[in-house]
């Protein structure tokens, strides 16, 4: 079964940076999903996107984006790589997809074990 506090974290973390790099008025969308013992849970934003050559590198410890767009917002590069910790900790996968300048969307499974809290 998931821990509740690990996965408010996680969706904590993904949000922020949904936020933090969506423009004004821009929209985030969460979606759950129950499939062949998974959940599916997918977080996507309107934001600046991630250019192809980051795309491999986001999950990674204190990795930040070197460019102009995101040079404007705060953080030590920790987040993601705190969620896919903790995501990987619970058996899970999490991944992103890219439509880069029309924002992005971030995706995680985990096993849908136990009775939900």
């Amino acid at each position: 079964m998931a821990d509740k506090l690990r996965m408010s974290q996680v969706v904590g973390n993904i949000l922020d940076n949904a936020i933090k790099y969506s423009p004004r008025g821009g929209q985030v969308t969460i979606k759950l999903e129950k499939q062949e013992g998974d959940y599916l849970v997918t977080i996507a934003d309107q934001g600046i996107g991630i250019s192809p050559e980051y795309l491999d590198h986001i999950f990674e410890r204190f990795y930040r984006i070197r460019n102009t767009a995101s040079r404007q917002y705060s953080g030590i590069g920790l987040g993601l790589y705190v969620t896919k910790a903790i995501i990987e900790g619970h058996g899970g996968h999490i991944w992103v997809t890219n439509n880069e300048g029309l924002g992005c969307t971030i995706s995680f499974t985990i096993p849908a074990t136990g009775q939900p809290d």
